[in-house]
């Protein structure tokens, strides 16, 4: 195994495949689990090691993105500035938080800043460091915005045999979406086709039967370069998800993918974050409403609107993401 390979067109950029780890976080707290903790991390810090030797690497920014459970004394390494960036509500997360709530909350006290891609996770960081940033998740505009470039011709297989108004819903199928509110929805609108890209990762789609409905596609997953593609013949977008203690911390990578695509959106009210939005979405939280704010959004819907809804979302980049980090790192400088 290679364990240092530079990004393709990019000379100052590599990424590491550490050796594999044993996994642990079944085990309690006590002994045996920080033994083999400390084991776990001594064999990521000596193939590091490694790497910076052979690089040359001396001055460095380290990142921990939302993986607190390895390099537990980074300052061994003596980085220049040290960020964890929080990116999910850990503490419902069912199997990470066992432990890593724990991992967490240290690397935050310890770390010079916290950065966290919602309104709810940067009070919560604010918790346990006083450097707790906002720094939201953002889109590939350029990639979205091609939607509007895509012509007719290129309708994708799983859409050639239906006529029917899209509603579609793109990412991770998983229990985060209030299954029992989109059954209700599907169900009210026999007349359009409900589209699902994305890996299948719930069993209460399949054991609600969603598959066997006449009206489902369930396209899996799909490589984002193909996404304008689907978006270009989806005539609204959704974002059903349950509001619960883990959504609240969630601002959503697709709404400013479905945002710069020109598609209209609606929603529930999950989060603080999505609400934002609401001056050019529409949020509904029963199955009636929802239902209604996607007819509303298809019958209303038009070439203003779609420019509206892109200029939305071209302030919100990973470009602009990446300029407000650099800003951040410049301050504790």
């Amino acid at each position: 195994m290679n364990a240092c390979q530079q990004l393709p067109g990019n000379e100052n950029f590599f990424y590491v495949t550490p050796p594999v780890v044993l996994p642990i976080n079944f085990l309690s707290r006590g002994k045996i689990y920080n033994f083999l903790a400390s084991v776990n991390n001594y064999r990521i810090s000596k193939a590091l090691k490694k790497v910076c030797r052979k690089k040359q690497i001396a001055n460095f920014i380290y990142l921990n993105i939302f993986n607190p459970f390895y390099l537990s004394n980074i300052q061994e390494f003596n980085p220049w500035r040290t960020a964890y960036y929080c990116v999910d509500n850990m503490v419902e997360s069912k199997y990470i938080s066992k432990h890593g709530v724990e991992h967490e909350r240290r690397l935050m006290r310890q770390f010079n800043f916290t950065i966290s891609t919602s309104k709810f996770l940067q009070k919560y960081a604010a918790l346990y460091t006083s450097e707790s940033h906002y720094l939201p998740n953002a889109a590939d505009f350029s990639l979205f915005k091609s939607t509007f470039l895509i012509g007719t011709d290129q309708r994708p297989d799983e859409l050639k045999n239906t006529t029917a108004k899209v509603v579609g819903y793109i990412g991770n199928v998983e229990d985060r979406i209030d299954f029992d509110l989109l059954r209700q929805v599907v169900k009210m609108n026999p007349d359009k086709t409900f589209l699902f890209i994305g890996p299948i990762n719930s069993d209460q789609f399949l054991k609600m039967g969603f598959i066997q409905l006449n009206n489902v596609i369930a396209a899996g997953r799909k490589n984002i370069q193909e996404l304008p593609t689907y978006l270009r013949f989806i005539d609204c977008a959704i974002i059903p998800f349950k509001k619960n203690k883990l959504t609240e911390g969630i601002y959503p990578l697709k709404i400013n993918e479905y945002l710069a695509s020109g598609r209209p959106v609606v929603t529930t009210s999950f989060s603080e974050d999505i609400l934002e939005f609401k001056d050019i979405i529409q949020v509904a939280d029963s199955a009636l409403e929802f239902s209604q704010a996607i007819q509303l959004e298809i019958d209303t819907d038009g070439e203003e609107k779609r420019k509206n809804r892109a200029a939305r979302a071209s302030k919100n980049t990973w470009e602009d993401r990446a300029k407000k980090f650099q800003n951040l790192v410049s301050i504790y400088s």
